[in-house]
């Protein structure tokens, strides 16, 4: 998909909204659908990686778990990755001489080297796109030795996917903490970690490194309003960059530990969840640079709005498109179509105020921890 699509597609949107488990999202669920395979191809090579504003997913081998406390994505890996998906993200844990994906503690039923796989398949058929890749170590308990050396058994010759890691892994032979560009890491994953290796600085970056500026609002027991989490999530999404302009600005807007993830992303429960709340903002706000954005079953209507926001970087010798895409002028006020001219600019963020828990026709949203 090019950019000259992403406003057209709106009108495809709002007949495709997401069902999943009975719950009908606009905003979430079908990513399935989206058409965002080649979002990176158009982009100039020189933009700095923090410069761009890219969605991702939380927990995002979690599309097998049962339990909906459990489970934060529909999808699997394979169609995050067709709908505009760029940012990963994984913890692991060495079980029974086999690295697996674990969300807390359930085996998400896939391995490390089924989701490098995934990764390194879609390369091969999207070149020019780029991938991050956050690796956590999934239990302080689990012997960290151990965890290192199949973690780099995955990365390092003499493996079973070493020629295609050594293929599709950014790697440098330098120390120092600095993001590439996107041209530097076009058909490659870009590995983000918290765990050491042995050859430092050739594998990705440390995420507690300086070069990483994370955000993960979590509520104290006893918050009640979904309000109050949208209302931290958009302050650090829209808060100036000038402090930190080189790093990757990373903020989560999932849910916390004790809730079900979907009851806070989606209209499950509450009239505007998290994943509403942040298409809608994205509609309305003019802001620079949101950074990497991490959700709960984002759709792709959602995801199109967070890529549409490059378009700045858009090199039109390749896209072959000017001033079409800049002028696109079609926004969505509520769930109809409207001209983005017919709307008063204080109009569209009232109705997704920090505290609209009037609009929910369930009452307020759970408590979150």
């Amino acid at each position: 998909m090019r950019f000259s699509l992403f406003i057209t597609l709106a009108s495809l949107a709002l007949t495709h909204a997401g069902i999943y488990k009975d719950i009908d999202d606009l905003w979430s669920f079908d990513l399935a659908e989206g058409r965002n395979a080649d979002w990176m191809a158009d982009l100039y090579d020189h933009v700095k990686l923090p410069d761009l504003t890219i969605p991702g997913t939380h927990s995002s081998m979690t599309d097998r778990l049962q339990s909906s406390r459990m489970q934060t994505q529909s999808e699997p890996l394979a169609q995050q990755l067709t709908g505009g998906i760029r940012y990963i993200d994984i913890s692991c844990r060495y079980i029974n001489n086999d690295m697996r994906v674990y969300h807390g503690l359930a085996d998400t039923g896939y391995s490390l080297q089924d989701v490098l796989t995934t990764l390194f398949d879609f390369l091969h058929d999207h070149p020019r796109e780029a991938i991050i890749l956050r690796i956590q170590k999934g239990s302080f308990f689990d012997n960290t030795k151990t965890f290192l050396s199949s973690i780099e058994a995955h990365l390092i010759s003499g493996s079973e996917l070493s020629n295609r890691a050594n293929q599709y892994i950014y790697s440098t032979d330098s120390n120092r903490k600095v993001i590439p560009t996107l041209g530097q890491v076009r058909g490659k994953v870009l590995l983000l970690r918290d765990f050491k290796i042995s050859q430092a600085g050739s594998y990705g970056i440390s995420w507690n490194s300086d070069a990483i500026s994370s955000y993960n609002h979590r509520l104290a027991l006893g918050d009640p309003f979904l309000g109050l989490k949208w209302g931290s999530i958009k302050s650090n999404i829209n808060r100036s960059r000038c402090k930190d302009y080189k790093k990757l600005r990373i903020t989560h807007t999932t849910a916390s530990a004790g809730v079900k993830p979907i009851n806070i992303a989606t209209t499950a429960v509450a009239l505007y969840g998290i994943n509403r709340r942040l298409g809608r903002y994205l509609m309305y706000e003019r802001g620079n640079c949101f950074g990497i954005v991490v959700m709960d079953f984002p759709g792709c209507y959602l995801v199109e709005h967070i890529v549409g926001m490059n378009k700045k970087y858009l090199d039109p010798e390749r896209s072959g498109i000017r001033a079409e895409v800049a002028e696109a002028n079609e926004v969505i006020e509520g769930d109809e179509v409207v001209e983005a001219d017919e709307l008063d600019d204080e109009g569209p963020l009232d109705q997704v105020s920090d505290d609209d828990s009037s609009d929910d026709e369930d009452g307020p949203a759970p408590a979150m921890m």
